[in-house]
């Protein structure tokens, strides 16, 4: 069942933990179930960094300004799996972002371009994973990286 109301909240933390304690800096209610830990990364290229992530129940990845104000949400068609990822590229503006939808689509996304190639990936999403970005081969390009169940016959 989902959860009718979650809080975000984002702490800062002294470089003295111990001497200087955590303190909230700010939060917001997305009235959703967030479902993966924030990715921190420049959504637009505008030099601003962001937190955005992911809501399971109402299929979107959400985008909250430095100064935790709402600024976008995007959804998609199904629920999303797992977590979000972030990376940006030499030569790049803004960060491109990778997760998964529980029908076994693979999103990688380019907001500020307004740009997404969707791919089925075989085997079910694992519940609790999410993307990564690493570059495999050594050729200066990452590739996006998933986990999945996949059904085997005995």
């Amino acid at each position: 069942m989902p959860v009718k109301s979650t809080t975000l909240g984002v702490l800062l933390v002294a470089a003295a933990p111990l001497a200087f304690g955590l303190n909230e800096r700010w939060h917001c209610d997305i009235h959703a179930a967030a479902r993966s830990l924030p990715a921190v990364a420049d959504r637009l290229g505008d030099g601003r960094p962001e937190v955005v992530f992911t809501t399971r129940y109402d299929g979107a990845v959400w985008a909250v300004s430095h100064a935790g104000e709402m600024l976008r949400h995007y959804t998609y068609e199904h629920w999303l799996e797992g977590g979000i990822a972030a990376t940006t590229h030499a030569g790049s503006r803004g960060a491109v972002f990778a997760f998964q939808e529980s029908d076994g689509r693979l999103n990688l996304c380019d907001y500020r371009l307004g740009t997404t190639l969707s791919i089925r990936v075989d085997g079910k999403p694992c519940i609790g994973t999410m993307p990564c970005f690493a570059d495999l081969d050594g050729d200066g390009v990452s590739e996006v990286v998933v986990a999945r169940r996949i059904a085997t016959e005995e």
